[in-house]
């Protein structure tokens, strides 16, 4: 029963070997390469710091007129109140005013609010301090991760705050 198994290994080991042996001097490197543990381990190297701007590529004031769009606005302006904030409305709002925003309107969250709530333990546990919740970033082996799911402060999806901020304008670098 044994030798079947063995025969079937030898096989197969033969065939990868053979068809190694046979792959073009540069393909069999990008082969070496794809297995190679350091290469898989590697960190990578982002191409940019900064994120890059996406801007309007026209203005059709005939599809959405000025006061549509102001009146759509109005309705989103980030105006939450600061206990048992949820990270899922932060999130929208910088998605949608970015960090530079400044409103100077009482009770509503200035871009830099924003940006510190999902950023900073201590605003998100400001907004928290008097329930029992976890924090909304927690040290894993691989780094950092967004806690996530339906359950009270957390995050509703697993990479939605990194979208958020990095689309709001926070540089890689930043705290």
């Amino acid at each position: 029963m044994l030798v079947p198994v063995i025969a079937v290994q030898v096989v197969a080991l033969a065939t990868l070997g053979l068809a190694f042996a046979l792959t073009p001097g540069g393909q069999r490197e990008t082969v070496q390469r794809l297995v190679t543990a350091s290469d898989v381990l590697a960190t990578p190297v982002p191409p940019r710091v900064e994120p890059l701007t996406v801007t309007p590529l026209y203005d059709r004031p005939d599809f959405v007129t000025d006061e549509d769009l102001a009146a759509v606005l109005q309705q989103v302006l980030p105006k939450f109140p600061r206990e048992q904030l949820k990270p899922n409305f932060v999130e929208h709002a910088v998605r949608i005013w970015g960090v530079d925003i400044k409103f100077n309107i009482p009770d509503v969250l200035d871009g830099s609010e924003l940006r510190d709530f999902l950023t900073d333990h201590g605003q998100y546990s400001r907004s928290w301090a008097n329930q029992k919740v976890a924090p909304l970033l927690t040290v894993r082996p691989t780094g950092i991760a967004i806690r996530y799911g339906v359950e009270a402060g957390a995050s509703v999806h697993h990479d939605h705050w990194l979208a958020s901020l990095t689309e709001a304008g926070v540089a890689l670098n930043a705290p």
